[in-house]
This record gives structure tokens, sequence and C-alpha cells, in this order.
């Protein structure tokens, strides 16, 4: 895994700087992508945890597919059991 140097209007991002070891992994236009894909998500309620990110990174850097990204998404969420 080879770390990217963000340029400066990238690195300060919210949830770059929240994760920045795995935004790291992206160049600038996969990282805004991904900033912003999670940004609006969170506006309907959605609050990724490091694995998710993690994921995404994985997803957009094709070390999985997005069907195994659902299966890991899947496996993570706890079930309503009432």
């Amino acid at each position: 895994m080879t770390a990217m140097t963000l340029s400066p209007d990238v690195a300060v991002l919210g949830w770059v700087r929240e994760f920045p070891d795995l935004f790291g992994e992206l160049d600038d236009r996969q990282a805004r992508a991904l900033h912003t894909a999670i940004a609006n998500n969170v506006l309907e309620g959605y609050r990724p945890t490091r694995a998710d990110v993690a994921d995404q990174v994985d997803v957009i850097l094709g070390r999985i597919t997005h069907d195994e990204l659902i299966a890991r998404t899947l496996a993570r969420t706890p079930t309503d059991n009432s």
C-alpha cells in the first residue's frame, strides 16, 4: 500500500481528516469523490465506521467488488429482532 500525498484543499476535508491513513491511499480525485459520497449519505443519517470507509477505499482501489462491499456491510449490521 502506497500512501498518496493529497493536495492541501483535499487534505482538509472533514472525512479525509477523520481517516487520513485510509484516504491517503487515494489520489485527490478519488479522495474528493469518497468524501462527497460519505458527506451526502451522512445527510441521510448514515454514520460511517472506520471499517465502512476502509471497504469503500478497497472498492475504489479494486481490491474488493461492490458485491463484497455489500456482504461486508451486511455482516457488520446488527439484525433487528424486535
